[in-house]
């Protein structure tokens, strides 16, 4: 089980340089720009990004995770999560499911709520029973200098692939473009993968999409257009060559 829907995805990535966007809230507002123009398209269903696609070994981004009232041992490391950054729109285009509260909203960039979802498996391995709607969870060790604060986990979704075919998923916390300080996710969000279901032909959209980054920023590249369904291809010829 993939976690997602491949099909009808087309997906490109688009990086901001600091030199231009050195803001957070610059960041973001450029991606929201982006993502309004791309879903008055022609055939778009719905749309998101995200800093990291699943199946993307390359990309993925791992911490401990640690949640509040549970103590881990002395000498034990919390659990390894992966951080990633999710829009609105990102999980009903990639057909993520959200099994528990709500998705990530344009508000908790816009008030830096600093609300997270977490992945079932995250559920199942930190939260020891206890409800995951309320409870709060921060990436990294305690007691450090850059030691980072709480965020209020709002919704669970389902896991995905994120590395490999073969490889069970470790399990995840998305975070909103703009978050608290010390939270601070920026480096996630500056690349950002978008995800557009359409009924639109891809190379279609992809130039559409191309148009609209122009009107935007005629200095940035629209890189790595492909089709959902080519990443899971990729995958497998993977999985078939290692075999």
């Amino acid at each position: 089980d993939l976690g997602f829907r491949p099909d009808g995805v087309v997906t490109f990535r688009i990086a901001l340089p600091y030199s231009r966007y050195k803001t957070s809230e610059s960041v973001a507002q450029f991606h929201y720009a982006m993502l309004d123009r791309i879903r008055t398209m022609a055939g778009v269903e719905v749309a998101g990004a995200t800093g990291t696609l699943p199946l993307s070994p390359s990309f993925a981004e791992y911490d401990p995770l640690r949640m509040e009232g549970v103590t881990a041992p002395p000498d034990v490391l919390p659990p390894l999560a992966e951080m990633r950054v999710a829009t609105p729109g990102y999980f009903e285009a990639m057909g993520i499911p959200v099994v528990a509260g709500r998705p990530l909203e344009r508000s908790d960039t816009d008030r830096i709520t600093g609300a997270v979802l977490v992945t079932q498996s995250i559920v199942r391995k930190v939260m020891q029973g206890r409800p995951p709607i309320g409870a709060r969870v921060a990436h990294g060790v305690a007691k450090v200098s850059n030691e980072r604060p709480w965020s209020d986990v709002v919704g669970v979704v389902g896991d995905v692939r994120g590395v490999s075919l073969d490889q069970e998923p470790v399990g995840a916390v998305y975070y909103a473009m703009v978050n608290q300080p010390k939270v601070d996710m920026d480096w996630l969000a500056r690349s950002m993968v978008y995800a557009v279901r359409t009924k639109s032909p891809p190379a279609q959209l992809i130039a559409s999409a191309r148009r609209a980054l122009a009107q935007l920023d005629p200095t940035l590249p629209l890189a790595e257009a492909r089709t959902l369904m080519s990443v899971v291809d990729t995958a497998k010829s993977g999985m078939r060559f290692s075999m």
